[in-house]
């Protein structure tokens, strides 16, 4: 798995694919996130996010993709995953198949989810996480 040849384009495929959305939900909870000194930004793509959280600090911030838990919503985000996943798949190698969202193992290391808000219905998800 190599994202180098995909790194340089990433920037137009998002806008294409999603204009300012996916950056609306990475910064979406910054702002009560103010006063932190260390940053642990893992996953987030070609450092946009970076540059918007140095000016605010996380507790633990998830900004992801999300699979809704019924009806039309979730049928509609399991074909844009299949869809995704497939081009990453041929694009750099990625074997992942599915999304594996962190709140069990956020749960399990004592993290509590203060804050949740969803884009797109449910695709996208901006969430705050603070140990309990």
């Amino acid at each position: 798995m190599n994202f180098d040849r995909l790194a340089p384009h990433y920037d137009w495929l998002e806008a294409l694919t999603a204009g300012g959305l996916l950056q609306r939900v990475r910064t979406a909870c910054l702002g009560e996130l103010a006063g932190r000194r260390r940053i642990l930004s893992a996953g987030e793509g070609h450092g946009r996010f970076a540059a918007a959280c140095a000016a605010r600090d996380a507790v633990w911030l998830v900004a992801d993709f999300a699979v809704p838990a019924q009806g039309p919503a979730r049928w509609r985000a399991r074909a844009v995953h299949a869809l995704m996943y497939a081009f990453f798949r041929g694009a750099v190698g990625l074997p992942a198949r599915r999304l594996t969202p962190p709140d069990a193992l956020l749960r399990w290391h004592g993290f509590e989810r203060v804050r949740e808000q969803t884009f797109n219905w449910g695709l996208l998800r901006a969430e705050v996480w603070r140990r309990g």
